[in-house]
């Protein structure tokens, strides 16, 4: 009896040792990769390199309750064989799409054409105004926890008059793509004519409501970029998730050449995480890029021109309360901004004890229209990922730094403190700032 029970417990480490070993590798493994400091890399070395070990102990294991089953007939010994063949196969997988990750992270197709440094910066000026097409996925505060950058960027854009707003584009993202493209087209039919010398605003059209690969099927926003771009050379500024630049570089590879160049929210240094409030443990993704992570590769090595606009950037502007105040001597646009924000304010001072939140997609208009006040560099970028990360979608992030592989790219990481009263006056309706 003594030798059965010896003999079960021998067959239980088929599925206990990589279990627990898998367990607490993993457990340490998030630990290191949510931290600020740049482990993820080495991290997810270390644990394919515990992962293989492991997989090799549980066969190990297996194969021996197997063979105890054959020899004693015990039927636990089958039970534990199975559950050991069945976890040590998982275990395996995972390894195994691990490793090709992390293979692909390093194995870059070129780009279609290296920029020159000249590419990255602000085009010359135009006769008139620069032309803009925005791509956006608003949400405008319809919940506390959606944002509302994206409607301040587009009233901040109406009213920069260094800009001249030749469509907008809606795609999935801070909400469903349906209502974004409901949210953008009131927004813009209700403001979109007051700036505009024909008191015309400029059309909305609704684009992708989900991830693009692998058909990248057309939609009224990919055709319409694709027929501006046919017209004349556009800077594009994108809000949100790719898809939409993705399914025109798919679809219309004619037009490429005259994107003059793309300005995006997204980009980090490897292993720095944006924790926007106190808590260590809560942070925000690199969510225009993780929420389509094949469009993101498509545009990055497409060869255009890209300007990031990052977290770390926007972190530099906040927007208070006082200035939530401010906007309610403003006009009618500015009124509805202060309306809609009160959320979305409520939600950093209440759940990240923060004094106010951060205008991200707003600072990409401001770049747009005033460059001169942004301080940017060339780095090289590359989409990431994390062993540790990737199963609670976090992970897939644009990491940016000098020393990596990949395209260049434009990183700006510093704005002038002026920018936030020429910002606010715009809001307001004061076009003297």
């Amino acid at each position: 009896m003594r030798n059965i029970k010896k003999v079960i417990r021998t067959c239980r480490y088929s599925w206990l040792l990589p279990g627990l070993g898998f367990g607490l590798t993993f457990a340490g493994g998030i630990g290191l990769s949510v931290s600020n400091q740049d482990l993820r890399m080495d991290t997810q070395i270390v644990g394919l390199v515990i992962f293989t070990l492991l997989a090799v102990i549980g066969v190990f294991y297996t194969v021996k309750a197997f063979y105890y089953f054959k020899i004693c007939r015990v039927r636990a010994c089958l039970y534990h064989a199975l559950g050991g063949l069945l976890f040590n196969l998982v275990l395996a997988l995972v390894t195994l799409r691990s490793v090709g990750a992390v293979y692909a992270l390093h194995r870059h197709s070129r780009p279609a054409k290296v920029p020159s440094i000249e590419a990255f910066k602000p085009p010359p000026p135009y006769p008139s105004k620069q032309p803009l097409w925005i791509d956006t996925d608003p949400a405008c505060g319809q919940g506390e926890t959606e944002d509302v950058d994206d409607c301040w960027a587009l009233i901040a854009a109406l009213r920069s008059p260094e800009l001249t707003i030749r469509g907008i584009s809606t795609v999935f993202g801070n909400t469903t793509g349906e209502k974004a493209f409901q949210i953008a087209r009131q927004a813009i039919e209700r403001f979109g004519g007051s700036y505009n010398l024909d008191h015309r605003p400029p059309p909305v059209f609704e684009g992708s409501l989900s991830p693009g690969a692998p058909k990248w099927e057309r939609t009224p926003a990919s055709e319409a970029i694709a027929e501006a771009l046919r017209r004349e050379k556009l800077t594009l500024l994108a809000q949100g998730p790719l898809t939409n630049i993705a399914t025109v570089l798919v679809n219309h590879p004619e037009v490429v050449g005259n994107i003059e160049r793309i300005i995006l929210i997204g980009g980090k240094y490897p292993g720095d995480l944006f924790h926007p409030g106190k808590q260590w443990w809560f942070h925000f993704r690199d969510f225009n890029i993780c929420k389509d992570t094949p469009a993101a590769k498509r545009v990055l090595y497409s060869g255009v021109p890209l300007i990031l606009i990052p977290f770390e950037l926007a972190t530099k502007v906040m927007i208070t309360r006082s200035d939530l105040e401010r906007l309610n001597s403003g006009d009618e646009a500015a009124r509805w901004l202060r309306q809609v924000s009160e959320s979305w304010m409520s939600f950093w001072e209440n759940r990240l004890h923060r004094k106010g939140f951060h205008p991200f997609d707003a600072l990409a208009i401001g770049y747009a229209a005033m460059p001169d006040l942004f301080t940017c560099e060339v780095r090289r970028a590359r989409i990431g990922f994390s062993l540790f990360l990737e199963p609670f979608g976090m992970g897939r992030d644009l990491e940016v730094a000098p020393h990596i592989e990949g395209p260049e790219v434009f990183y700006c990481l510093e704005v002038d403190p002026g920018f936030k009263e020429i910002f606010l006056e715009r809001l307001r309706g004061d076009m003297s700032g």
